[in-house]
């Protein structure tokens, strides 16, 4: 009888050298997408016969092996797609900083201006004093 401290210690060797050997479950579904991807490379190759056997020998449905192909086929496209997005997103946020910038640029020079007229307003005041009702109302309407 061999010791489960042999065959863990043979999976390793075996998984060390990069060859297909599903995780814990024999259910593909519990395979890590490494094993998936190793699966769907062993077998591109197979005829079907072939194909059949490697799915007897890992306890899988051809079936199987057909789906794995098509989602490592779509796996990119994905990435694509979402690279795409992402693209996107950072054009679309790019914008919105620079319109963000404008209108700041802007308000900035609104408020030094009208920090100019309460200056000029302050100092005609010191100067002259305090000023009659018709002068309050213009100072009053240029801020």
């Amino acid at each position: 009888m061999i010791s489960e401290a042999t065959l863990y210690k043979w999976r390793t060797e075996v998984r060390a050298q990069d060859q297909l050997l599903p995780s814990e479950s024999t259910d593909a579904t519990a395979w890590s997408s490494a094993d998936k991807f190793n699966a769907t490379l062993e077998t591109t190759a197979l005829s079907e016969a072939e194909t059949a056997e490697y799915c007897r020998r890992h306890g899988l449905y051809p079936e199987r092996i057909g789906q794995l192909r098509a989602a490592s086929a779509l796996a990119n496209d994905r990435a694509d797609q979402s690279g795409q997005r992402e693209r996107e997103a950072l054009k679309n946020e790019k914008a919105r900083g620079k319109c963000l910038e404008r209108d700041l640029k802007r308000k900035e020079a609104a408020l030094a201006e009208n920090r100019g007229v309460v200056d000029t307003a302050k100092k005609a005041h010191s100067i002259w004093g305090r000023p009659g009702r018709r002068i309050r109302a213009r100072i009053a309407n240029t801020l």
